[in-house]
């Protein structure tokens, strides 16, 4: 049996560099994984770049999507102003990954691991977790039911994740911004486990 391998794809929708070695708590995740898998690493665009790296990577032992999630239960792959004015609309629904994606049950393995590196994921009856799991149900699936940002992330060994957030679920950042007393709530409120497991 060879090394462990991880596959960690990185959605170019990212405007506050939450998946970049800017973020430090998101570097050492990174590293962390490096130390017990051999890892690759892709930015994805579309939700087709995620069904070619799966299918290539079919020998993965765990696929880490890691993107903005909105409350609609959808991680944002590409940005809609990216290369021209009207891209959202030509790529449309193709630039999320969400709960109409069926046919990425074509392109996942079996007995794999995956984790959503994605806000609110689980979150609510019809979720993105759920969803990916019942496309294949030998595997196992990892998401979180709230925001959190990546310095609530702790890895475990064998593999598994707990996230850990102090950030109520009703928070979705819509305008970008926070206010410093919304800020200083947030810091003050205790931490809450928010990781939502299926397998």
């Amino acid at each position: 049996m060879g090394p462990l391998l991880a596959i960690v794809m990185i959605a170019a929708a990212d405007h506050n560099f939450a998946f970049t070695y800017y973020n430090k708590s998101f570097a050492q995740f990174h590293q962390t994984l490096g130390r017990r898998y051999q890892t690759r690493t892709h930015t994805v665009e579309l939700e087709s770049d995620v069904y070619k790296i799966m299918n290539f990577y079919s020998n993965a032992n765990l696929f880490i999507i890691a993107g903005h999630g909105e409350e609609n239960n959808k991680i944002i792959l590409c940005p809609s102003n990216i290369n021209q004015d009207n891209y959202d609309y030509v790529y449309g629904e193709r630039r999320y990954l969400d709960t109409t994606d069926y046919e990425l049950s074509n392109y996942l393995p079996n007995g794999v691991d995956i984790f959503l590196f994605s806000c609110s994921s689980g979150a609510s009856s019809n979720n993105l977790v759920d969803f990916i799991y019942d496309l294949n149900t030998n595997n196992r699936v990892i998401g979180s039911t709230a925001p959190f940002t990546a310095e609530g992330v702790i890895l475990e060994w064998p593999f598994n994740v707990k996230i850990y957030s102090r950030l109520p679920s009703y928070v979705y950042l819509k305008n970008r911004y926070i206010d410093y007393e919304t800020i200083e709530a947030f810091l003050e409120s205790p931490l809450r486990d928010v990781t939502y497991t299926r397998q």
